[in-house]
């Protein structure tokens, strides 16, 4: 017997010839294994080690035979026996032969036999355990033809794992198949007569399916076909391609027929650039819409666009855009369309913006679309240009700051008001803690502002289209504005709670009178206004630049926080403002219109361990203690069952020219009642209306293979078009090979 290095490589050359003929293969139907296709080289080190190696060199056989172990380039190889004949080389390797490759994967068969070429190959009962430890394929035999072909016959793959219990249960699904042939130079992987068993009982079977393998990340085709039914469109049925264009765009396009309406053609596309991403999505139709006024249009185009792109310039510097646009108001809800942000209105931005330390700088252009059923979109803004600089300095003298915010806006209609405005706010802040370790902080700014407008009603500077409008005028303004404020935290510990009581004051002084908020100075961003405990403390409390917050005003509050660890935490706030000059800046109703006390404004939290978490926020009538807001957000529990409330109240505007009273509620629970099963539920109601306005329940079922949602949804909602439906949504997932989905919509009448 005569031991040959250059012999045992050939050997375990052609070991792991059996690990790229029969594993790679069978890795592909499965899409999980990528297995090189390296070129058998027999240089490359090889360790063999057995019980025996004997060489018969008059046959030109070399057999290595017990407790076989070939490693070669991260495989490991382990049989009973294994051959190589020079003469008609071939290799061969028999008994228990399992093969462990670079990636984890570990592949077993009884029988092995292959070309000393790599290029043909035979190998015997097939059985894989991918390197997730779960995902199993077997196939009764394989046969490796002309180095790029491969056929298995009698295949099964399953990504499920296995009942502990009872291993030889079925999985919950796996696909069955006569043949599997792999197509190396194509890249694909092609099934025939293809089972999807479910429970070990067949429930699909198709004559032909076929995917492309794991080498390839992605490839163009059909993807999962999905069905839906509502009562607008009828029954509808999605069947979407996805094209690779290059490597870095691909599109997929959904083309969705439907019975009661034209077809509809749902598209997005994506483009990676080397410094950024773009991404358009969109849709359109012809079919029926109903106007406002009731009037139905036949044949009327319907559709949105829905795009979005971000581009780094360089380190500092990065611009994008957010393009959002429907047809019309009810297209969205009728055609699936998610809508950003709130329904009201959608908007539309083109940005470039800069960082440099503390300084921002922007550059934006914003379009705006009304969704509101009784509005049109003409009164909507068109911003171009708004420009912002934002500057705060490096801490100056006893730690003061400054600061300066510059603006410039320039606000078009199709039809109203137009405005041009130009605006720099600089400040002073000088922050103080005393010995006694109370916290004073002054703030002192100067807001500056010019204004050119158009079609503005000075009598009404809050209409954007006025009746009585007047030609260009020309407004200036400058206001001066300071504050003092005063903390003064006490902090007590004592058997690992902490306690801090916290009282805050605030004296802030300003110019008092109506010329600051006069007629020709348009209200564009400040009509929404909210007293609440988030803006007591705040220099303006408007939301914009428009209107400021003119006189002599007094803060005060008193704020109690106890903190155990990481988990326990409650909270309360209570306070008041003081105003000392009269002024009819604010609204009626808005808590802080008459000059003296202010509604009482406060939040409660109350959080004792983390499966309790409860906020109270309120604001009451200084005189009657009458609740004018109140909103309760409250949950109770863990992941097993977790309830909660939401809830807000908002009393009557109407004798202030506003809303009537508003209280909704709405009630909702989730539960992950075991490791796989999830369920959700809530419900809306309209208090005042004394309705529902919208329940849902989901129940969901996941592991490593299988998904299975379903949701029931019932919706009380009327709108030309939109009528209150009940709505069921289906969706069914299978590892690896994609989802499917499904919903039907009903109407009222159809239930």
């Amino acid at each position: 017997m005569r031991r040959k290095p250059g012999i045992a490589a050939v050997a375990a050359a052609g070991l792991c010839a059996v690990a790229l003929a029969v594993c790679a293969p069978a890795a592909t139907a499965q899409t999980l294994i990528d297995t090189p296709n390296q070129p058998f080289d027999a240089d490359r080190p090889a360790l063999i080690t057995a019980d025996e190696l004997i060489y018969e060199q008059e046959l030109g056989v070399v057999t290595a035979s017990g407790n076989v172990e070939i490693e070669q380039d991260g495989r490991i190889l382990l049989a009973d026996t294994v051959s190589y004949n020079q003469n008609t080389e071939v290799v061969v390797a028999s008994g228990n032969v399992s093969l462990l490759n670079e990636n984890g994967d570990v592949y077993f068969s009884e029988y092995a036999e292959l070309t000393g070429d790599l290029q043909e190959g035979f190998i015997e009962g097939i059985r894989a355990l991918m390197s997730d430890g779960i995902t199993r394929v077997a196939a009764a035999r394989g046969i490796r033809t002309t180095g790029n072909r491969t056929l298995f016959e009698d295949t099964v793959y399953t990504p499920c794992e296995l009942c502990r219990e009872d291993p030889d249960r079925s999985p919950i699904w796996q696909l069955s198949a006569r043949k599997v042939i792999h197509d190396q130079e194509a890249r694909e992987v092609r099934y025939r007569d293809v089972t999807l068993d479910v429970f070990g009982v067949p429930i699909l079977y198709t004559p032909y399916f076929s995917h492309p393998d794991p080498t390839v990340r992605r490839k163009s085709g059909f993807l999962t076909a999905s069905w839906q039914s509502s009562d607008f469109l009828g029954f509808q049925a999605s069947v979407p391609y996805y094209w690779v264009i290059a490597d870095n765009i691909d599109a997929t396009i959904t083309p969705t027929f439907t019975t009661r309406q034209n077809p509809y053609l749902n598209l997005e596309y994506r483009h990676l650039f080397p410094s950024g991403s773009l991404q358009v999505r969109g849709s359109g139709t012809v079919a029926d819409r109903t106007s406002a006024d009731g009037n139905v249009n036949d044949n009327a185009f319907r559709g949105h666009i829905d795009a979005d792109g971000r581009f780094t310039l360089n380190d500092r510097w990065r611009t994008g855009f957010d393009i959002f646009r429907v047809s019309d108001d009810t297209y969205d809800q009728l055609y699936g369309v998610l809508i950003p942000d709130t329904r009201a209105r959608t908007e539309s931005n083109v940005f470039v913006e800069g960082f440099g330390g503390r300084n921002y700088f922007a550059a934006n252009a914003f379009s705006y679309q009304s969704l509101r059923a009784n509005q049109d979109s003409e009164p909507q803004p068109l911003i171009l240009p708004e420009l912002d600089f934002n500057y705060v300095s490096q801490p100056l003298v006893a730690d003061s700051l400054i600061s300066a915010d510059a603006n410039l806006l320039f606000l078009t209609r199709e039809d109203g008001r137009r405005v041009a405005r130009s605006s720099l706010v600089t400040g002073w802040t000088i922050p103080f803690t005393s010995d006694w370790g109370d916290v004073w902080t002054f703030r002192s700014t100067l807001q500056t502002d010019g204004y050119w407008t158009e079609n503005n009603d000075p009598n009404n500077p809050n209409n954007f289209q006025p009746t009585n409008p007047e030609d260009g005028d020309f407004a200036f303004r400058a206001f001066p504005q300071a504050a003092l404020e005063w903390r003064y935290p006490w902090v007590v510990q004592s058997g690992g709670w902490e306690q801090i009581i916290e009282p805050i004051a605030q004296v802030v002084a300003a110019p008092n009178g109506n010329w600051f908020n006069r007629g020709d100075i348009p209200n564009e961003d400040s009509l929404g206004f909210e007293f609440d405990d988030t803006t007591l403390f705040s220099l303006n409390r408007f939301s914009g630049l428009d209107r400021v917050d003119p006189g002599v005003r007094a803060d005060y509050g008193l704020q109690y926080s106890v903190y155990s660890g990481a988990e326990a935490f409650s909270q309360f706030f209570i306070g008041q403002s003081w105003r000392l000059s009269e002024s009819n800046v604010f609204d009626e109703g808005s808590g802080v219109e008459d000059e003296g006390a202010s509604d009482i404004v406060g939040r409660v939290i109350f959080s004792p361990i983390q499966e309790i978490y409860t906020a109270y926020r309120f604001r009451l009538d200084q005189e009657s203690l009458d609740a004018q807001v109140q909103e309760v957000t409250a949950s109770v529990g863990n992941t097993a069952l977790r309830l909660g409330l939401d809830y807000t109240f908002t009393a009557s505007q109407e004798r202030f020219g506003g809303f009537g009273e508003r209280e909704t509620a709405t009630l909702f629970f989730n539960s992950r009642f075991s490791e796989n099963w999830f369920a959700a539920a809530s419900v809306e109601r309209d208090i005042v209306a004394g309705e529902f306005q919208r329940a849902r329940a989901t129940l969901t079922y996941a592991d490593e293979c299988f998904l299975f949602s379903f949701t029931a949804e019932t919706r009380n909602f009327d709108d030309r078009d939109l009528e209150s439906d009940n709505r069921f949504f289906l969706t069914i997932g299978l590892a690896q090979l994609g989802q499917f989905e499904t919903s039907i919509t009903g109407g009222e009448e159809d239930q």
